[in-house]
């Protein structure tokens, strides 16, 4: 507890009536007007007593009341006679600070004194209380961080074990060969990349989302297309897919990120169409890049900017990059430009160049596990498989 009283009226009064602060208080300290200025601005606990006298003269500045405001409150003691200006003074700080509960007239009697040291018992219990709900906190705060560690290390060796699991996918399409590659990523999100079969159709997803529940609830509605014999109606997986992230949206202060792509594939023709909702990339070791709508946000409405076509040709080689993979590949490989990356090694099969690829994203990596997640599918039409003209 701290005291401004250059008298020395305060403590002696408190002693003779048998008000020992030193009960509840065991650091109490008497200061003067200029100690009390070169106070560091810091929050404190106890409650300030003043003798007005022993600050007349004080100016009542922006840094005086800073000083105020450090206490929980403030208590003043005014001698009798009282001069004007003492009075003038107080009538001043009282005009600029809320923290004055109560102003004493010296002397006092026991019953007034009694009265004061309710004041100073009732901020000491609060004191107290506060001390308390701190030790809870701190426990609190350990047992949490030890609990997220513990999630975080169950977290990392699902990872670990979801990369080894599924490292590498392979799928011959009846004239189309594909394959598939992911990595895990310690970020936030997920991608997923799925293959729905129809009659002389498969379709293909790719999934990347910024929320493991956006993620659960498109997978949710892709799980309802597999193993029927009409595979999966874009248009309407669209439809279901918006209703899903409106419903999650609406509880979130930032928007989930979703991007999707929706392709297609007539196994007789060769005919690629589809939906492409963010940005994803497409090349052909053959014919270069394809142009893919790059918008940034999935929604139903922008259902006709997100279509696109385009026809393959036997011994093509097309892949397909995830917004995780070329977000990785930006960060990993500065100045490395993937499709030229792709032409230079495109006499390589494609499983060993998909392997070449994500080696190339984490030789640079100092973790186990990339940024993001990424994925990365490579189709190759055989050269000899009969088409439909």
């Amino acid at each position: 507890m701290q005291i401004i009283d250059i008298h020395n009226r305060l403590l002696p009064a408190m002693q003779e009536h048998h008000l020992d602060l030193e009960d509840f208080y065991p650091h109490i300290e008497v200061l003067g007007p200029e100690k009390f200025l070169k106070l560091a601005l810091e929050s404190r606990s106890d409650v300030l007593l003043i003798d007005v006298p022993s600050l007349e003269g004080t100016p009542i500045d922006d840094h005086f009341l800073s000083l105020m405001n450090t206490y929980p409150a403030v208590i003043l003691f005014m001698p009798h006679p009282v001069q004007k200006s003492w009075k003038e003074w107080m009538d001043k700080l009282m005009l600029l600070s809320d923290k004055v509960i109560s102003i004493q007239s010296l002397p006092m009697d026991a019953s007034q004194w009694g009265l004061v040291k309710n004041q100073l018992l009732f901020f000491w219990r609060q004191k107290q209380e506060r001390a308390r709900y701190r030790e809870q906190m701190v426990k609190f705060s350990q047992e949490m961080d030890e609990l997220i560690r513990g999630a975080q290390n169950e977290m990392l060796k699902a990872k670990k074990i979801h990369e080894g699991v599924v490292p590498k996918r392979t799928e011959d399409l009846k004239g189309v060969n594909l394959t598939s590659k992911y990595a895990v990523g310690d970020g936030s999100g997920s991608e997923y990349f799925d293959v729905i079969r129809g009659q002389n159709q498969v379709y293909m997803i790719f999934l990347h989302t910024s929320s493991y529940l956006a993620s659960s609830c498109l997978l949710g509605i892709l799980n309802k297309y597999k193993g029927g014999d009409q595979g999966l109606d874009p248009q309407l997986f669209i439809q279901e897919a918006s209703l899903e992230m409106k419903a999650i949206n609406e509880h979130k202060k930032k928007p989930v990120d979703v991007q999707i792509l929706l392709l297609k594939l007539d196994q007789i023709t060769l005919q690629c169409e589809g939906f492409c909702f963010g940005g994803f990339e497409l090349f052909s070791q053959e014919k270069g890049s394809r142009a893919l709508p790059q918008l940034k946000a999935f929604s139903e409405t922008k259902m006709n900017e997100a279509k696109f076509s385009f026809g393959l040709s036997r011994g093509e080689k097309i892949i397909v990059f995830s917004p995780g993979f070329i977000f990785n590949w930006n960060e990993a490989c500065t100045g490395v430009d993937r499709e030229q990356f792709v032409k230079t090694n495109g006499s390589m099969p494609g499983s060993e160049l998909l392997i070449e690829l994500f080696f190339q994203l984490k030789k640079h990596s100092s973790g186990d596990f990339l940024s993001k997640d990424a994925t990365a599918v490579m189709m190759e039409v055989n050269r000899h498989g009969i088409q439909k003209v």
